[in-house]
């Protein structure tokens, strides 16, 4: 699956996990859109059953949910694949 096409099913899942729309920009800042740590696991489940993939626990640090771009950055290492 390339890259844009898991950066759709991220906004999308962010999108409904928020409860509205974010700004799809890099720096968007998550914690300030609402991401908290209850909608973070909510967001982290919806992706392992969208994706078909687990994320590592040493990829659940803070500092990886605080942007977008953090965010797409950490998860382009998994090989995600939704066939």
């Amino acid at each position: 699956m390339d890259e844009s096409a898991v950066r759709e099913i991220v906004i999308r899942s962010l999108e409904d996990v928020l409860e509205k729309k974010i700004p799809s920009i890099e720096e968007c800042n998550l914690i300030d859109e609402g991401l908290d740590s209850f909608k973070l696991l909510n967001l982290l489940v919806l992706l392992e059953e969208e994706l078909n993939f687990e994320f590592e626990d040493h990829d659940l640090a803070p500092e990886n949910f605080t942007t977008l771009a953090a965010f797409m950055e950490m998860l382009s290492k998994y090989n995600v694949d939704t066939s």
